[in-house]
């Protein structure tokens, strides 16, 4: 498993954050990286995604080894902001609402006035496909989008990467899934 990226939970809950979100320590994200350096979320047995929540209070920053693996790791600081999503008309939530064709324009416009397509913790993902049938009864966690200008990274062909957490679970962190649509 590849390292992805960490979350200080005690900074997000600062600002706002779900009653599920832990207030400390930090979430950790982990992917499978083929030889090929193609990061991999498939339909297996085994688990290409980890996210896991660790208690941080004594924890020391050291120095990073040096790489033995052949891909460069290099960091990249993602800076999510406060911001509103609204969930797209193929959204489960959406698809039973009778709106007339005005409605549906207008909820458009506002959908795109939004902007979305961010990298984003919580909230609606923002979504480049229809809404997956696995994202039924799930929730955002964090989406990260591909970012070839600033960040030099890509899910799939230009696609996004969604980690979903189900809702109304015990431990919503551990029970996350992971999906790159592109």
């Amino acid at each position: 498993m590849t390292f992805l990226g960490q979350i200080n939970c005690q900074q997000i809950s600062q600002i706002l954050a779900p009653s599920f979100f832990p207030d400390s320590g930090l979430l950790y994200f982990f992917n499978f990286v083929d030889v090929d350096g193609c990061y991999d979320i498939t339909e297996s047995d085994e688990p290409t995604y980890v996210v896991r929540h660790i208690d941080a209070s004594d924890l020391k920053r050291t120095e990073m080894p040096e790489s033995t693996h052949e891909l460069e790791y290099c960091t990249r600081l993602l800076t999510p902001t406060l911001g509103v999503s609204i969930p797209d008309l193929t959204d489960p939530t959406t698809v039973d609402l009778d709106l007339s064709d005005s409605e549906r324009q207008a909820y458009t416009k506002l959908f795109l006035d939004l902007g979305g397509a961010e990298h984003q913790l919580f909230g609606h993902p923002a979504l480049i496909q229809p809404y997956p049938s696995s994202f039924k009864n799930r929730d955002l966690l964090l989406q990260v989008i591909s970012d070839t200008e600033d960040h030099d990274f890509m899910w799939g062909d230009c696609g996004y990467l969604y980690f979903m957490i189900p809702r109304g679970s015990g431990n919503p962190i551990e029970e996350s899934i992971a999906e790159i649509a592109s």
